[in-house]
Protein backbone atom coordinates (compact mmCIF):
# COMPACT_ATOMS: atom_id res chain seq x y z
CA UNK A 1 0.00 0.00 0.00
CA UNK A 2 2.87 2.37 0.79
CA UNK A 3 4.34 1.74 -2.65
CA UNK A 4 1.00 2.51 -4.30
CA UNK A 5 0.67 5.78 -2.37
CA UNK A 6 4.17 6.83 -3.36
CA UNK A 7 3.46 6.07 -7.00
CA UNK A 8 0.25 8.10 -6.87
CA UNK A 9 2.05 11.07 -5.33
CA UNK A 10 4.83 10.81 -7.89
CA UNK A 11 2.34 10.99 -10.73
CA UNK A 12 0.72 14.07 -9.22
CA UNK A 13 3.98 15.87 -8.45
CA UNK A 14 4.16 18.01 -11.62
CA UNK A 15 0.66 19.34 -10.91
CA UNK A 16 1.37 19.97 -7.22
CA UNK A 17 4.70 21.69 -7.84
CA UNK A 18 3.69 23.89 -10.71
CA UNK A 19 -0.08 23.78 -11.25
CA UNK A 20 0.51 24.90 -14.82
CA UNK A 21 -0.24 21.87 -16.97
CA UNK A 22 -4.01 22.11 -16.69
CA UNK A 23 -4.85 25.80 -17.31
CA UNK A 24 -5.94 25.48 -20.93
CA UNK A 25 -7.48 22.05 -20.35
CA UNK A 26 -9.56 23.00 -17.30
CA UNK A 27 -10.52 26.41 -18.69
CA UNK A 28 -11.08 26.60 -22.43
CA UNK A 29 -12.94 29.90 -22.83
CA UNK A 30 -11.53 33.28 -21.78
CA UNK A 31 -13.08 36.72 -22.22
CA UNK A 32 -10.89 39.84 -22.23
CA UNK A 33 -11.63 43.54 -22.21
CA UNK A 34 -9.23 45.07 -24.72
CA UNK A 35 -8.33 48.71 -25.31
CA UNK A 36 -6.31 50.24 -28.12
CA UNK A 37 -4.87 53.76 -27.92
CA UNK A 38 -2.92 55.41 -30.73
CA UNK A 39 0.35 57.28 -30.17
CA UNK A 40 -1.31 60.73 -30.20
CA UNK A 41 -4.09 59.58 -27.84
CA UNK A 42 -6.64 60.65 -30.47
CA UNK A 43 -8.11 57.19 -30.99
CA UNK A 44 -9.23 55.11 -28.05
CA UNK A 45 -11.22 51.95 -28.77
CA UNK A 46 -12.57 49.46 -26.25
CA UNK A 47 -13.44 45.98 -27.38
CA UNK A 48 -14.27 42.50 -26.09
CA UNK A 49 -12.25 39.60 -27.45
CA UNK A 50 -12.50 35.87 -26.77
CA UNK A 51 -9.88 33.14 -26.50
CA UNK A 52 -10.85 29.50 -26.99
CA UNK A 53 -8.34 26.69 -26.52
CA UNK A 54 -8.41 23.07 -27.64
CA UNK A 55 -6.24 19.94 -27.60
CA UNK A 56 -6.07 19.91 -31.39
CA UNK A 57 -2.49 20.26 -32.71
CA UNK A 58 -1.88 23.59 -34.44
CA UNK A 59 -1.21 22.87 -38.11
CA UNK A 60 1.78 25.24 -38.29
CA UNK A 61 3.63 23.45 -35.48
CA UNK A 62 1.68 20.23 -34.77
CA UNK A 63 4.41 18.54 -32.73
CA UNK A 64 4.88 21.42 -30.28
CA UNK A 65 1.76 23.56 -30.19
CA UNK A 66 -1.97 23.14 -29.75
CA UNK A 67 -4.70 25.32 -31.18
CA UNK A 68 -6.26 28.48 -29.82
CA UNK A 69 -8.75 30.76 -31.55
CA UNK A 70 -9.06 34.49 -30.95
CA UNK A 71 -12.46 36.00 -31.76
CA UNK A 72 -12.74 39.74 -32.41
CA UNK A 73 -15.77 42.00 -32.09
CA UNK A 74 -14.49 45.32 -33.44
CA UNK A 75 -16.02 46.55 -36.68
CA UNK A 76 -13.71 47.89 -39.36
CA UNK A 77 -12.38 51.34 -38.51
CA UNK A 78 -10.77 53.17 -41.45
CA UNK A 79 -8.73 55.45 -39.20
CA UNK A 80 -7.21 52.51 -37.36
CA UNK A 81 -6.64 50.56 -40.58
CA UNK A 82 -4.31 53.34 -41.78
CA UNK A 83 -2.17 53.01 -38.65
CA UNK A 84 -1.71 49.26 -38.37
CA UNK A 85 0.01 46.44 -40.24
CA UNK A 86 -2.88 43.99 -40.27
CA UNK A 87 -3.27 42.59 -43.76
CA UNK A 88 -7.01 42.14 -43.38
CA UNK A 89 -9.78 42.76 -40.87
CA UNK A 90 -10.70 39.41 -39.35
CA UNK A 91 -13.42 37.99 -37.13
CA UNK A 92 -11.43 34.89 -36.12
CA UNK A 93 -7.73 34.10 -35.90
CA UNK A 94 -6.47 30.55 -35.37
CA UNK A 95 -3.01 30.22 -33.85
CA UNK A 96 -1.08 28.16 -31.29
CA UNK A 97 0.04 27.77 -27.68
CA UNK A 98 2.49 25.68 -25.66
CA UNK A 99 1.69 24.36 -22.19
CA UNK A 100 3.88 21.89 -20.33
CA UNK A 101 5.81 21.56 -17.08
CA UNK A 102 8.53 23.93 -18.32
CA UNK A 103 6.65 26.79 -19.92
CA UNK A 104 3.43 28.38 -21.05
CA UNK A 105 3.58 30.35 -24.28
CA UNK A 106 0.69 31.76 -26.30
CA UNK A 107 0.39 33.71 -29.51
CA UNK A 108 -1.46 36.90 -28.55
CA UNK A 109 -4.27 38.44 -30.62
CA UNK A 110 -2.42 39.72 -33.71
CA UNK A 111 -5.14 40.88 -36.09
CA UNK A 112 -7.02 44.15 -36.60
CA UNK A 113 -5.86 46.83 -34.14
CA UNK A 114 -3.97 44.19 -32.15
CA UNK A 115 -1.41 43.51 -34.90
CA UNK A 116 1.18 45.45 -32.89
CA UNK A 117 1.52 42.58 -30.43
CA UNK A 118 3.56 40.94 -33.21
CA UNK A 119 6.49 43.22 -32.35
CA UNK A 120 6.28 42.97 -28.56
CA UNK A 121 7.12 40.14 -26.13
CA UNK A 122 4.69 37.25 -26.44
CA UNK A 123 2.97 36.10 -23.23
CA UNK A 124 5.30 33.49 -21.79
CA UNK A 125 6.02 31.89 -18.42
CA UNK A 126 9.06 29.75 -17.65
CA UNK A 127 8.82 27.46 -14.64
CA UNK A 128 9.60 27.38 -11.81
CA UNK A 129 8.31 30.83 -10.90
CA UNK A 130 10.75 32.71 -8.68
CA UNK A 131 10.98 36.41 -7.79
CA UNK A 132 13.94 37.96 -9.59
CA UNK A 133 14.16 35.21 -12.20
CA UNK A 134 14.95 36.26 -15.77
CA UNK A 135 14.51 34.39 -19.04
CA UNK A 136 14.77 35.12 -22.74
CA UNK A 137 13.26 34.06 -26.05
CA UNK A 138 14.29 35.04 -29.57
CA UNK A 139 11.61 35.27 -32.26
CA UNK A 140 11.57 36.19 -35.94
CA UNK A 141 8.80 37.68 -38.06
CA UNK A 142 7.79 36.27 -41.41
CA UNK A 143 8.05 37.91 -44.82
CA UNK A 144 4.47 39.19 -45.08
CA UNK A 145 4.48 42.13 -42.64
CA UNK A 146 5.87 45.03 -44.66
CA UNK A 147 8.44 46.99 -42.62
CA UNK A 148 8.08 44.41 -39.87
CA UNK A 149 9.14 41.53 -42.15
CA UNK A 150 12.15 39.31 -41.46
CA UNK A 151 13.12 40.98 -38.20
CA UNK A 152 14.77 39.48 -35.14
CA UNK A 153 13.23 40.18 -31.73
CA UNK A 154 15.08 39.56 -28.46
CA UNK A 155 12.41 39.14 -25.79
CA UNK A 156 13.59 39.40 -22.18
CA UNK A 157 11.47 38.71 -19.10
CA UNK A 158 11.87 39.34 -15.38
CA UNK A 159 9.59 38.17 -12.54
CA UNK A 160 9.17 41.23 -10.31
CA UNK A 161 6.94 40.15 -7.46
CA UNK A 162 4.24 37.81 -6.19
CA UNK A 163 1.26 39.10 -4.23
CA UNK A 164 -2.38 38.46 -3.47
CA UNK A 165 -4.74 40.25 -5.83
CA UNK A 166 -8.45 40.23 -6.51
CA UNK A 167 -9.28 38.31 -9.69
CA UNK A 168 -12.95 38.28 -10.60
CA UNK A 169 -13.95 38.90 -6.97
CA UNK A 170 -11.66 36.15 -5.63
CA UNK A 171 -8.37 36.49 -3.78
CA UNK A 172 -5.65 34.72 -5.73
CA UNK A 173 -1.88 34.87 -6.16
CA UNK A 174 -0.63 37.05 -8.97
CA UNK A 175 2.85 36.92 -10.47
CA UNK A 176 3.98 40.28 -11.90
CA UNK A 177 6.30 40.03 -14.89
CA UNK A 178 8.01 42.77 -16.88
CA UNK A 179 9.23 42.12 -20.42
CA UNK A 180 10.87 43.96 -23.31
CA UNK A 181 11.31 43.18 -26.99
CA UNK A 182 14.31 44.72 -28.75
CA UNK A 183 14.66 44.91 -32.53
CA UNK A 184 15.67 47.33 -35.29
CA UNK A 185 12.33 49.04 -34.70
CA UNK A 186 13.22 49.97 -31.14
CA UNK A 187 11.98 48.65 -27.81
CA UNK A 188 8.42 47.51 -27.07
CA UNK A 189 7.31 46.60 -23.54
CA UNK A 190 4.72 44.30 -22.07
CA UNK A 191 3.97 44.03 -18.34
CA UNK A 192 1.60 41.26 -17.32
CA UNK A 193 0.06 39.42 -14.38
CA UNK A 194 -0.12 35.64 -14.36
CA UNK A 195 -1.97 33.18 -12.12
CA UNK A 196 -1.09 29.47 -12.10
CA UNK A 197 -4.75 28.38 -12.05
CA UNK A 198 -6.26 30.78 -14.59
CA UNK A 199 -3.39 31.99 -16.75
CA UNK A 200 -2.85 35.51 -18.08
CA UNK A 201 -4.90 38.01 -16.09
CA UNK A 202 -3.73 41.36 -17.39
CA UNK A 203 -1.40 42.43 -20.20
CA UNK A 204 -0.25 46.00 -20.75
CA UNK A 205 1.64 46.76 -23.97
CA UNK A 206 3.56 49.94 -24.76
CA UNK A 207 5.04 49.82 -28.26
CA UNK A 208 8.13 51.37 -29.77
CA UNK A 209 6.05 54.11 -31.46
CA UNK A 210 4.02 54.86 -28.27
CA UNK A 211 0.82 53.04 -29.24
CA UNK A 212 -0.74 51.15 -26.34
CA UNK A 213 -2.86 48.02 -25.89
CA UNK A 214 -4.33 46.62 -22.66
CA UNK A 215 -6.01 43.26 -22.09
CA UNK A 216 -7.91 42.54 -18.87
CA UNK A 217 -9.51 39.17 -18.06
CA UNK A 218 -13.28 39.48 -17.60
CA UNK A 219 -14.36 35.87 -17.38
CA UNK A 220 -13.24 32.27 -17.87
CA UNK A 221 -14.84 28.85 -17.89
Amino acid sequence: MKSAKLTFLYLLTPFILFGQTSIFSNHTHFTYLATYTDSLRNIHIQDTIYLTSSNTPWYVSPKRQKTIVWEYQTTLNANIKKQIHSLSWLKYDTTGFIENDKEIFIHPPRCNQYSYTEVAPFPQINYPLEIGKTYKKILFTGSHLGEWSNLKFINQYKIIKQEKITILEEQRTGWFIQSTSTSKLGVSKMNFIFNTDIGFIKLHYLFYDHKEIKLQLLNYK
